[in-house]
């Protein structure tokens, strides 16, 4: 049955499942008898009982009889993680030697400040860096690129975070622009 478990994000009721293997546990002959609860200490999972924690719950349900409650506690540190969530592209005319600014959304999903700085990339090529970009827990910030392009055609220009983290799938983001050579203009 371990074996065919998977993990999901759905809320765990463990008050009620400790009482439940508490039932099969009480019907068994073995002469040593625990019971291991896997958990990650989340809050809502315990959420069922009057006491606050996990461990308030396991001392209480250890002193109803003979049967330990030995709690293994997964809980990792959330690995610090910022992510790029848009990219706005603002010119007023898409033409050759015209001002384009690009305006990047960053959010630090982390619970402890972070530092952080983004590299913009041009048909390829690193053309500017921010400076250091500090980034409240949970809060997002936004930094500006201004560029021009001096040839005419499709660009395409990328956004990068510079290091690591904990999650490398949101550090990029892509945009392209098609630039005029001229501005058309009739009198």
């Amino acid at each position: 049955m371990l074996a065919q478990s998977r993990v999901s994000y759905e809320r765990a009721d463990l008050p009620a499942r400790i009482k439940q293997a508490r039932k099969l546990l009480a019907k068994s002959d073995a002469p040593s008898k625990e019971l291991y609860v896997i958990t990650d200490g989340q809050a809502i999972s315990w959420g069922g009982t009057s006491e606050a924690s996990s461990e308030s719950v396991a001392e209480s349900d250890a002193q109803r009889d003979d049967v330990p409650v030995i709690l293994v506690d997964v809980h990792r540190q959330a690995a610090p993680n910022v992510a790029l969530r848009s990219v706005q592209i603002d010119t007023p005319v898409r033409a050759v030697g015209v001002p384009v600014t690009a305006v990047v959304e960053l959010f630090n999903a982390s619970p402890v400040p972070q530092q952080q700085h983004l590299d913009l990339y041009l048909d390829g090529n690193r053309e500017q860096a921010s400076p250091t970009l500090s980034i409240s827990p949970h809060q997002s910030t936004k930094h500006e690129f201004r560029f021009a392009f001096s040839t005419a055609g499709v660009h395409r220009g990328e956004l990068r975070l510079g290091g690591d983290d904990a999650s490398a799938l949101d550090n990029r983001l892509f945009f392209a622009v098609t630039i005029d050579q001229q501005i058309p203009v009739a009198i």
